[in-house]
């Protein structure tokens, strides 16, 4: 049977399969009911959901410090999350997604992927991430937690997911997005993180490194980037990162192209984009984003210089640092 048939035949599935689950799953049920503290608890206010995108790079985290910030992924690779006082970080997804052979494991830092997968990337969070951040992780992955010894000084929450992100306009956030049930997850993090931050409460939502939303598609991580070092010159920096984005292409098939180097540090940086008109899941989210003004919840996107964002309001960061966060000031 063909992959395309076989995930179609999953869909039909999944629901049925999720009730019967949640109805015997009775530890799983108490677990999600401990997520009414969450209902509307920042109303109102602002937060800076950091993704892991290249152009997270571009923008200086420190600052938001003072700030409600949301994580996702391998977010605590970044050199200066314990800088950022982060006050949220979300994992919602299964075991199963990290099994030996991921190609999004970033194993330059982690080392090679292992069998017990989940236990490895939950303690690097682990040991990564400050005590003060408070954790939301798939419900099923609760098995891997008290035996392991693992986020004992930190705050947790359990969260399950549906894949499809079906919203109406019509029925409130607060139901749409009601964590103490299975919640629409739109089968990625940042769909799922937004309808969580909308759930607490937040107005505004800054998504920072979301480069995959930009026109054109910003690729690559902030921590698996094509850069080279300053002592090299910038002639030869571009030179190599031009050489090294043809054997990408040449490699994977792939239309990726040169779009200039960023310089931070002692490194120049690979700006790498796919010129498309439409961005990666962008359909999905502006189905999100429509909803979000439906909400009255105004989702922005911190853009670079040299790119669009086709669905989120675009603002930059040097914008939010003028008239959002001046002197890095508080949480008005």
């Amino acid at each position: 049977m063909k992959p395309s048939y076989k995930n179609k035949i999953k869909d039909l599935l999944r629901p049925a399969y999720h009730f019967g689950k949640d109805i015997i799953d009775l530890s799983g049920k108490k677990r999600l009911q401990k997520n009414i503290a969450l209902k509307n608890l920042y109303k109102g206010q602002r937060v800076f959901l950091l993704l892991t995108g290249e152009s997270l790079q571009q923008i200086d985290i420190t600052k938001l410090n003072d700030e409600n910030t949301f994580g996702v992924g391998f977010i605590f690779l970044h050199k200066d999350i314990l800088k950022t006082n982060l006050t949220y970080y979300m994992n919602a997804e299964p075991s199963k997604s990290l099994r030996p052979g991921n190609p999004n494991w970033p194993e330059p830092y982690l080392g090679a992927l292992k069998q017990d997968g989940m236990v490895q990337f939950y303690r690097e969070a682990d040991e990564r991430l400050d005590d003060s951040t408070t954790l939301i992780l798939n419900s099923d992955n609760y098995k891997f937690i008290p035996g392991n010894d693992l986020f004992k000084g930190k705050t947790k929450y359990f969260i399950k997911t549906k894949k499809k992100l079906c919203l109406n306009e019509k029925i409130p956030y607060e139901i749409a997005a009601d964590l103490t049930k299975r919640s629409v997850s739109g089968g990625g993090s940042v769909f799922f993180a937004i309808m969580i931050m909308m759930y607490m409460g937040f107005k505004e939502i800054y998504l920072c490194g979301a480069g995959y939303t930009y026109q054109p598609r910003n690729v690559w991580h902030f921590y698996d980037n094509i850069v080279f070092p300053k002592s090299i010159g910038r002639e030869k920096a571009e030179s190599e990162a031009r050489k090294a984005i043809a054997n990408h292409n040449c490699k994977y098939d792939s239309t990726l192209e040169f779009y200039g180097l960023f310089e931070k540090d002692d490194l120049y940086r690979t700006v790498g984009v796919y010129k498309v008109e439409q961005g990666l899941h962008s359909s999905t989210h502006q189905t999100l984003n429509n909803y979000a003004k439906s909400q009255g919840v105004i989702i922005y996107n911190v853009v670079p210089d040299g790119f669009k964002s086709p669905v989120y309001e675009k603002i930059s960061w040097q914008k939010i640092l003028n008239e959002k966060i001046p002197g890095n000031g508080g949480k008005t």
